[in-house]
């Protein structure tokens, strides 16, 4: 592959509803719908969020980390976490060319807690190479209500 515009990048990211039992509203998945929007019976609530992720053209000989994190509107960080992806571990069917393999997955948060009103967060996630230098970054947003 020799365009590198098409090579390690975060093709999309986004949430869907994977309501809890204290939560309004319907899972989505199935129609891998993005949803924004979160409105609840009662606050204040434990919430976990989950996000559609779609990584473009990995290198099948290196390894990768994702930077993931949410903020709250407040600007406090409520959740920061690396994960690490090791391309050569993915099943090979999404292979677009020679060592290059591009992959869809799920990530859900760890739970924190909502607060009673109207609250709108910022989700991001970086990806970085085995040196932690950046490939590209994407966030999204959602919103919590009563």
């Amino acid at each position: 592959m020799t365009n590198k515009k098409f090579i390690e990048k975060i093709v999309s990211f986004y949430p869907y509803n994977t309501m809890s039992p204290s939560g309004i509203g319907t899972n989505n998945k199935s129609t891998n719908s993005p949803v924004f929007y979160f409105t609840y019976n009662e606050l204040p609530a434990s919430f976990n969020v989950s996000f559609e992720i779609a990584l473009g053209a990995l290198n099948l000989n290196k390894k990768y980390k994702l930077q993931f994190k949410i903020y709250k509107d407040t600007d406090e960080l409520i959740i920061s976490s690396p994960i690490d992806i090791d391309p050569s571990t993915l099943p090979k069917e999404n292979l677009v060319y020679k060592n290059y393999i591009s992959r869809t997955f799920e990530l859900t948060s760890a739970y924190f807690t909502i607060t009673p009103g109207e609250h709108a967060y910022i989700a991001s996630i970086t990806l970085l190479d085995d040196n932690d230098k950046e490939l590209d970054e994407s966030s999204t947003w959602f919103v919590t209500n009563q």
